[in-house]
């Protein structure tokens, strides 16, 4: 089970700087080639730049989308926490502090 765990891990990194690479290459490439000689309707060069294009919104959407959900996970997650230990705990009450409530 260990080598499965490392394994996953190594597979992770990979894959985040691959990511990394392909969000931060993308706007190289179209920054590099956009001043280009075009050749016409299908034109590869444009082709992949709107491909690039494509990729740096889906993956800012997906980036934006992740935060959102972990942000409210990791709040609801408190929330939780706090209103669970809020039933267990005994809050002091005025008959457990043993006051007299005389009129």
């Amino acid at each position: 089970m260990k080598e499965w765990t490392k394994q996953r891990r190594m597979t992770s990194r990979i894959l985040v700087v691959v990511i990394i690479l392909v969000y931060f290459g993308s706007p190289f490439f179209v920054f590099t080639h956009l001043s280009h000689d075009c050749t016409g309707n299908d034109c590869p060069v444009c082709v992949e730049i709107d491909a690039c294009i494509v990729v740096i919104q889906l993956l800012t959407e997906a980036i934006g989308t992740a935060a959102v959900i972990l942000f409210a996970y990791r709040n609801f997650i408190k929330s939780l926490i706090r209103a669970w230990c809020g039933l267990f705990l005994c809050p002091d009450s005025l008959v457990g502090l043993k006051i007299r409530l005389n009129n």
